[in-house]
């Protein structure tokens, strides 16, 4: 009450709430309501603690104006109970909406159980930026649910619980609702189906994300379940990106379920470049045939068309049993330099690409993988220059037209180099 009755005190041009060392007991959730303002803990000391609810900081003017340049900085958030349904938001433990320039810095929500609660949520925020903080345990780590742009979460670690065999968060970082580029970058995302999740719409649904140029670079998310099945079909991929014109570089992901994949994209002229993918998966472990997806680029829909278009897959490292690099009606796509090694228990399957046309495959080099190199139908593509030692079939190409196959080395074959079907030209 002490800590609310010094925000409200402020005048309306704001000012700066600094947080003594030690343990701050409240009773309901601190509000910000004006602009300007400063939440800053003194020490890394700074904790401030609810015990009768999840809640701890709404930010939101109560007339739905925007608000301007709110800042919370270097404070250990504490719930110690179970949501409040007298609270306006008694799921959320902070609660952003309606503001230009809000900044999340040092903190830490972090509640003394596992529930299904969400650390953040955001909403109307332009110009949002959380860094630095520790999330967890929660259900959902980060959700920006409303008309957002400009944002960026950099250097969090964000965590669920692994229970009963099972990775119990849902998401780690969600952007529905989000438009222009964001950043996301460096965060360790522990124990969630998904870990980073840029799209409109739920699994199961066509994925649309109008966050086009967003980037997605040096996380690592780890995920430990070793069974399950795909949701509808479809497996969780460990980042899944809907927008466009954008990249995912450098993050580090691995995964055990064949219910799990690590990186799918599905809009246009996105890269995807320099990941380090591991399947911890043993053939066979649960007596089923459905394998982890690496990489995934592009969908097979019958009524939308496009999904893909113009990808690029480089220079990624794909290791352990799982079928490492698809490209489902992914026209133009260009997916090269790539390294896979199936490792000891082998890959199934290399690069498989199906339904897109001008498809290049070049210098990519493949070990102790058993299906190294499938084309189905398309038109104009090629594959060029790839190394391919060791498994099962080399190159196995159906449906073509106009297929170019040139410069590629294959090595210790069981079934042989090349198989190619019914092709035209």
């Amino acid at each position: 009450d002490d800590i609310q009755a010094a925000i409200d005190s402020l005048p309306e041009t704001g000012g700066c709430i600094c947080i003594k060392t030690g343990l701050h007991e409240i009773g309901r959730p601190l509000r910000i309501e004006n602009s300007n303002i400063v939440l800053h803990g003194e020490t890394a000391g700074a904790r401030i603690r609810r015990q009768n609810g999840v809640s701890v900081l709404i930010v939101q003017s109560p007339d739905g104006k925007q608000l301007e340049d709110v800042k919370v900085h270097g404070i250990r958030f504490e719930t110690m109970a179970r949501p409040d349904d007298e609270d306006p938001y008694p799921f959320v433990m902070l609660f952003a909406n309606r503001c230009t320039n809000f900044l999340l810095q040092d903190c830490a929500l972090s509640p003394d159980r596992f529930d299904f609660m969400l650390g953040v949520w955001m909403g109307g925020i332009e110009g949002g930026v959380i860094e630095g903080c520790e999330i967890g345990p929660v259900g959902m780590g980060i959700w920006v649910a409303e008309d957002s742009t400009g944002l960026a979460v950099r250097n969090c670690r964000i965590r669920a619980e692994f229970l009963d065999g099972v990775d119990a968060g849902s998401v780690g970082i969600w952007l529905e609702d989000v438009y222009g580029a964001a950043m996301i970058e460096g965060n360790r995302i522990l124990n969630f189906l998904s870990g980073i999740y840029i799209n409109r719409n739920s699994t199961g649904e066509l994925p649309a994300s109008f966050a086009n140029g967003s980037i997605v670079r040096g996380n690592r998310i780890k995920r430990s379940a070793s069974s399950g099945d795909p949701v509808d079909g479809q497996r969780l991929f460990a980042i899944e990106y809907a927008a466009s014109g954008g990249l995912v570089r450098g993050n580090i992901m691995s995964y055990e379920s064949p219910a799990y994949g690590g990186i799918r994209v599905t809009g246009r002229n996105v890269r995807i470049e320099k990941n380090d993918l591991v399947s911890n998966r043993t053939p066979d472990a649960d007596g089923g045939s459905l394998m982890p997806i690496g990489i995934q680029l592009g969908l097979i829909n019958e009524k939308v068309t496009g999904h893909g278009e113009a990808g690029e897959i480089s220079q990624n490292r794909l290791r352990g049993t799982q079928d490492a690099i698809l490209s489902l009606g992914a026209s133009k796509a260009k997916i090269t330099g790539n390294r896979i090694d199936g490792g000891e228990t082998r890959a199934r399957t290399g690069i498989m690409a199906g339904a897109g046309d001008n498809i290049e495959i070049s210098g990519n080099e493949f070990l102790r993988t058993e299906f190294l190199i499938t084309l189905g139908e398309g038109e104009d593509c090629s594959v060029s220059d790839n190394t391919l030692l060791g498994g099962r079939l080399g190159i196995l190409a159906t449906k073509q037209t106009g297929l170019s196959v040139r410069g590629n080395r294959l090595t210790g074959l069981s079934a042989g180099g090349m198989l190619i079907g019914p092709t035209e030209g």
